[in-house]
C-alpha cells in the first residue's frame, strides 16, 4: 500500500493516478460556475465513502456513509487499524450535526463528545478560538461536499485526468485538489497534500445520491443508554479557568 503521511481528520482513499494534462475545451470560469450551480440545486447529499490511511503508525482502512441536509450532517464511519505487530479491534465513529450541536460517538470505547455552538461565546478568546478550529474542520469535512466552496478562478489550476475508466477535471487550489466528474460536474474525489507534495488526506466518494428526502429523526443523535456526554466547551472552560486561577497564586 502506499504510504501516506499521518492526517488530521484519518480519512484517506488510494486511488490510480494517471498523467494529468491541460483541461481543453473549457475555460476556468465555465468550468467552476458549472460546479457551483450543480450543487446549488442540491436539498440533500447522501454517498459512501472508502477510507485507507495511515495515522499514528498504524494503517486504517474503513468505510461509511454521510448524509447532509440544509447544514445539518450526519457520518457513521467503521474502520480497522492495526500496526506490524497486531490489529485493532473494529472502530465505529458517528458524527452527528443538529444545526447546533455537534455529536461525536466512539465505538467500542463508548465515549460520547458535544460541541454546543451556542455556548463557544462563553469562552475566553484563546480558547474560542482553538475549539473553532476543530469546529471548522467538522463542518467542511462534510458541508463543503454539500456546498463546495472555490477560490477565484484565477487561483485555480484545472487539468484533466482519467480514473477508474471515468473522465474527471481537477481543480488544484494551493495543496488541495478538488475531482470533479466531466459527465456530471459532481466532486468524487478530494486530495489533499503537504508543502513536500505527500498526499496527506485522500477522500473518495461512491453511491452518490442527490435531492432525495432525509428525515429529520436521522440527524438527531440519540444518547445511548448509561453514556455519559463528554461536554467539551465546559470541559475546555473549566480547564481554561483553572489554569488563570494558579497563574493568579
Amino acid at each position: 500500500m502506499r504510504k501516506i503521511v499521518s492526517i488530521s481528520a484519518g480519512m484517506v482513499v488510494l486511488g490510480m493516478f494517471f498523467l494529468i494534462s491541460t483541461a481543453q475545451g473549457a475555460d476556468k470560469e465555465t468550468i467552476i460556475k458549472r460546479i457551483k450551480d450543480n450543487y446549488q440545486e442540491l436539498t440533500t447529499f447522501q454517498a459512501d465513502i472508502y477510507i485507507e490511511a495511515i495515522e499514528q503508525g498504524k494503517d486504517i482502512e474503513g468505510e461509511g456513509k454521510i448524509w447532509a441536509k440544509e447544514g445539518k450532517f450526519r457520518m457513521e464511519i467503521e474502520s480497522i487499524a492495526s500496526d506490524s505487530s497486531q490489529e485493532a479491534a473494529p472502530e465505529n465513529r458517528t458524527i452527528v450535526f443538529d444545526g447546533k450541536v455537534f455529536w461525536i460517538y466512539l465505538q467500542p470505547k463508548n465515549e460520547l463528545i458535544t460541541i454546543d455552538l451556542s455556548k463557544l461565546t462563553n469562552l475566553p478568546d484563546l480558547a474560542r478560538g482553538q475549539l473553532q478550529e476543530m469546529v471548522t474542520e467538522l463542518e467542511e469535512g462534510v458541508l463543503n461536499f454539500f456546498s463546495p466552496q472555490f477560490p477565484p478562478a484565477e487561483e485555480i489550476e484545472i487539468s484533466e485526468n482519467e480514473w477508474k475508466g471515468k473522465s474527471f477535471y481537477v481543480l488544484k487550489d494551493g495543496q488541495t485538489e478538488t475531482w470533479v466528474s466531466k459527465e456530471d460536474y459532481l466532486i468524487y474525489r478530494v486530495i489533499t497534500y503537504d508543502e513536500a507534495e505527500n498526499v496527506t488526506s485522500d477522500v473518495e466518494f461512491t453511491i452518490i445520491n442527490l435531492n432525495e428526502k432525509i428525515s429529520d429523526e436521522l440527524f438527531t443523535f440519540q444518547v445511548p443508554e448509561g453514556v455519559q456526554p463528554l461536554d467539551m466547551v465546559e470541559m475546555i472552560k473549566a480547564m481554561f479557568e483553572a489554569f488563570e486561577e494558579k497563574k493568579s497564586d
